[in-house]
């Protein structure tokens, strides 16, 4: 993954990344088949080109806002560093259209959005030094292991 946030989509068959006619900014992952199999759970990314949108570089910027926007006509994301925010969402109105280029889009082109994502929860992972956090943690640009930096108490401080 390196140093940036990586967006990804885990479907069934018949599920394929095409960003249609959106111009975006993250650069393509290494397959474009978003369906899980048995012998691979690689899925289908974008890889978001700002670097203040993981690791070190999120940590340096106080953070950000990852916006993800699902629509019958594709899936758009979108990441806001601290300062980036944009005012309408600042205001809670938040406005798409103002926001520019995303990182990343799958079109409903080569995915029926419908058909693959329905009756959705929001999940936020917590997990803290994994199977894949731990092992990607090297790639981060943060200093130390990933359980180093778990156990210093001062990495969860609020800023």
């Amino acid at each position: 993954m390196g140093t940036t946030n990586q967006y990804t989509l885990h479907t069934s068959q018949g599920c394929t990344a095409s960003r249609g006619s959106v111009s975006i900014t993250g650069k393509p992952g290494s397959s474009a088949q978003c369906a899980v199999t048995k012998s691979s759970n690689t899925g289908c990314a974008y890889q978001d080109t700002d670097a203040r949108s993981y690791g070190q570089g999120f940590k340096d910027a106080n953070g950000g806002v990852f916006i993800h926007l699902i629509e019958s006509t594709g899936i758009t994301a979108w990441f806001f560093s601290r300062n980036d925010i944009p005012i309408n969402v600042q205001r809670n109105s938040p406005d798409p259209s103002t926001w520019g280029s995303p990182a990343a889009y799958w079109s409903s082109d080569t995915c029926d959005i419908a058909q693959h994502f329905h009756g959705l929860s929001l999940v936020i992972d917590s997990t803290l030094c994994g199977d894949w956090a731990g092992l990607e943690y090297g790639t981060s640009g943060c200093p130390g292991t990933c359980e180093q930096a778990v156990a210093d108490p001062s990495n969860f401080e609020s800023g």
